[in-house]
């Protein structure tokens, strides 16, 4: 799976070896080595001009189909949508692995800025389930803050980050292959962090 495809050599090998025609998925023909370039139509969508790319991205000359379609989606491609926090003036790493750039984050999903909390996408990209669980530990993080003295709320607060990792080992689908390393990676930045924000507290 995505987890085998961490690896350059794999990568080209299903990249040459994937079907030029698609693979059908639920009935739906999935392209890999194919650009869109141009939707065609003028009051209403009626089709898509592609080309075929090799395996370096170049599209292949003469390689030019027109499917008719009735309408286009368009995604704005797997990066962390960052842009609220950063307005808010909260500090950014930046961590390939979790996509890009993304905000300093506890595993608690807390940030530098008091009362900002992040979960989802903007900590890097992963799926839904996943993003729905950082926000329970997000929602129980935010409750802790306010009634710091509650024994349960920190009891379902790390029950909330160990199902956040037994979702995340039990995923289908990955988006990154890295993503585990890349949330050590943020875990030890935001432990140093922490310790030097405690000693500059301290000296004050």
């Amino acid at each position: 799976g995505s987890r085998f495809m961490k690896y350059n050599w794999a990568k080209h090998a299903g990249l040459n070896f994937y079907p030029n025609n698609g693979m059908k998925i639920n009935g739906t023909p999935l392209h890999l080595r194919k650009a869109a370039l141009e939707i065609i139509g003028t009051d209403q969508v009626e089709g898509v001009r592609v080309a075929t790319i090799d395996t370096k991205g170049n599209i292949i000359t003469g390689s030019e189909q027109i499917y008719e379609a009735d309408f286009v989606c368009i995604a704005g491609g797997l990066y962390p949508l960052a842009e609220l926090a950063a307005v808010a003036g909260c500090p950014f790493r930046y961590i390939p692995e979790l996509g890009g750039h993304v905000p300093l984050h506890s595993e608690t999903m807390e940030t530098p800025l008091p009362g900002l909390f992040v979960a989802g996408n903007i900590t890097g990209i992963e799926s839904g389930k996943i993003a729905m669980a950082q926000g329970t530990v997000a929602g129980y993080s935010i409750v802790k803050q306010a009634n710091n003295k509650s024994h349960s709320v920190e009891q379902h607060l790390q029950q909330a980050i160990q199902h956040v990792h037994t979702v995340r080992q039990q995923a289908a689908i990955q988006f990154n292959p890295m993503i585990d390393l890349g949330r050590r990676k943020m875990n030890e930045i935001w432990r140093d962090y922490s310790l030097a924000y405690a000693h500059t507290k301290k000296s004050c």
